[in-house]
């Protein structure tokens, strides 16, 4: 992550306001935000995406290369793994 400086973290969760990874932006996927937001983002630039479960993180990065969007990650063990690293929230 910190070798990438254009990467942009997305949580597709509806659960962002209870805790998020330090500069994410929450398009959550279950309420149409992301579709919403998919035509405003910049499909140059690196995406990571996470939630808090498998099926949303995988739908939302699927959302993304769906669209056109070639560099697209999602964070393996999604929340509750950056969460039990130590990692910053916010």
């Amino acid at each position: 992550m910190e070798s990438t400086p254009d990467l942009v973290i997305i949580d597709v969760s509806p659960m962002y306001d209870k805790g998020h990874i330090p500069g994410a932006v929450n398009y959550y996927v279950g309420d149409g935000s992301l579709d919403n937001a998919i035509a405003m983002l910049d499909k140059t630039k690196t995406y990571l995406v996470y939630c808090h479960t498998d099926s949303a993180s995988i739908m939302g990065a699927t959302k993304l290369t769906d669209a056109g969007f070639e560099k697209v990650f999602r964070l393996k063990g999604n929340y509750s793994a950056w969460v039990d690293a130590g990692y910053p929230v916010e």
